[in-house]
């Protein structure tokens, strides 16, 4: 849907979902949370929670996770979208472990606040 109301910033806290650890060989519970800005269209919540728990019971490290997350969020929001996912994973062999990954970061892709109309309209 194209962003037409202005969103700013966009935090999706889908359900937790177990998968399967490849490199530990162990199931692990994996929150994740999706946040976005600088976005022209947004998904429809519904389908991302949807496509978030197909995930579930997948063979996939908390790495693999994150990447596949990230690539689909970059469908939902747009190739040009500041995406950062967090992936909050505990699992019963092991500490628990947050890792985060993020695309198209302001600073990074020359964007920043004095370039981006989004960030000049809301100083």
């Amino acid at each position: 849907m194209e962003n037409l109301q202005g969103i700013r910033m966009v935090r999706l806290e889908p359900r937790p979902i177990s998968l399967f650890c490849s490199i530990g060989q162990d199931h692990y519970l994996i929150n994740f949370i999706v946040m976005a800005d600088h976005f022209d269209k947004y998904p429809d919540y519904t389908e991302v929670d949807q496509w978030i728990r197909d995930m579930s019971g997948q063979h996939r490290s908390i790495e693999s996770a994150l990447e596949a997350v990230i690539s689909e969020a970059i469908k939902w929001f747009g190739e040009t979208a500041h995406i950062v996912v967090e992936g909050h994973a505990a699992a019963p062999t092991h500490m628990p472990v947050i890792a985060v990954v993020e695309r198209n970061n302001p600073q990074e892709v020359g964007h920043g606040h004095q370039q981006c109309d989004n960030c000049r309209s809301a100083d």
